[in-house]
């Protein structure tokens, strides 16, 4: 079964009911798909939000919409199916070298993807280490972590869809879809 119908599969399961109150059970979705990630790109690095340090380059592979209405502070925005030469362009105004570049998404499976394809190469240019934000910009923000829009702070998060929103704490601010 995919990574997708995976996650998908849950998110239809936790669809219209308060899938967080399993939480109290022991059974996180969030960590669930974390692992599934882990075990899907061994290659791929995760990061835990508590481990991103300044001087970091982050990159946001989300859909513009879903960048728009939040993101990590200093992020740039790019698709997830950006080239190296893309990211290179994107990064242009920051050095690469020596840093450490970390791409993320909703929770973290377009952001493994991207990492997978262009890994090797991102080393290869003289980047340090290259990770994905485990959980995603998801778990960023159900940890309480602060995001900004163009216009300063914001407490809220885009969705990616209704089904994929079981993934956000239901105490947390989202915006409609």
């Amino acid at each position: 079964m995919s990574l997708y119908a995976t996650a998908y599969g849950w998110a239809l399961r936790c669809t219209g009911r308060a899938a967080w109150t399993e939480i109290a059970a022991g059974h996180n979705p969030l960590l669930t798909l974390e692992a599934d990630l882990l075990r899907r790109h061994p290659s791929v690095t995760a990061l835990a939000p508590k481990d991103v340090a300044a001087g970091c380059l982050l990159f946001d592979v989300r859909a513009t919409d879903e960048y728009r209405v939040s993101h990590l502070a200093g992020a740039v925005h790019l698709s997830s199916h950006a080239t190296i030469y893309e990211v290179l362009r994107a990064a242009n105004s920051q050095n690469l070298i020596g840093t450490t570049a970390i791409f993320y998404c909703a929770v973290g499976v377009r952001s493994a993807r991207l990492i997978d394809r262009l890994q090797s190469r991102l080393l290869d240019s003289g980047c340090a280490r290259v990770a994905n934000l485990s959980g995603g910009i998801f778990r960023w923000h159900n940890e309480g972590r602060q995001l900004f829009d163009a216009t300063g702070p914001v407490n809220h998060v885009h969705p990616y869809n209704d089904h994929w929103r079981c993934f956000l704490m239901p105490q947390t601010a989202t915006v409609q879809v």
